[in-house]
């Protein structure tokens, strides 16, 4: 369960579970790239995605992994 928090706390810290028998894990995210993108979001909810992803590229990857390729937005 996921409760409101001043800042996303699922993203910042990264959270892993099973739903409907699927493990799934979400890595944590820098908190200033968070908050960078957060804030435009906040000023106006019409944002697009593509500044929100530029000021939040990915996750932190705090074991050593690695993107392998560049995530597309607009799919593959």
């Amino acid at each position: 369960m996921v409760l409101p928090a001043a800042f996303p706390n699922a993203l910042v810290n990264g959270i892993s579970g099973i739903a409907v028998g699927m493990a799934s894990s979400m890595p944590p995210h820098n908190l200033g790239e968070v908050i960078d993108a957060t804030i435009p979001r906040l000023r106006n909810k019409g944002t697009a995605l593509e500044p929100l992803m530029a000021a939040c590229p990915g996750p932190d990857l705090p074991t050593g992994g690695r993107h392998r390729r560049r995530w597309d937005p607009q799919g593959p």
